[in-house]
């Protein structure tokens, strides 16, 4: 669950690394409130979640395959 928390933050924030310089103020400080409910809601460590979210880099590749529909829905049954 944890994880999940995080890849869905990764995607998101990749999104808020390109606001011009005046978002800046605004995306650090939705990052910060992000990970004190992390750190209250699901017991991850401060610290080390703050380093991890420093070292995210964006990689265009996966949000342009994340963008792109599925070629065929599967059926539940199938």
């Amino acid at each position: 669950m944890k994880r999940l928390l995080l890849a869905s933050l990764l995607c998101c924030m990749a999104g808020a690394d390109n606001a011009n310089a005046d978002n800046e103020a605004a995306v650090d400080q939705a990052r910060r409130a992000f990970v004190d409910r992390m750190v209250a809601d699901h017991g991850f460590d401060k610290d080390t979640l703050t380093t991890v979210l420093a070292s995210a880099e964006i990689n265009q590749k996966i949000l342009d395959a994340i963008a792109k529909p599925a070629e065929r829905v599967v059926p539940w049954y199938e």
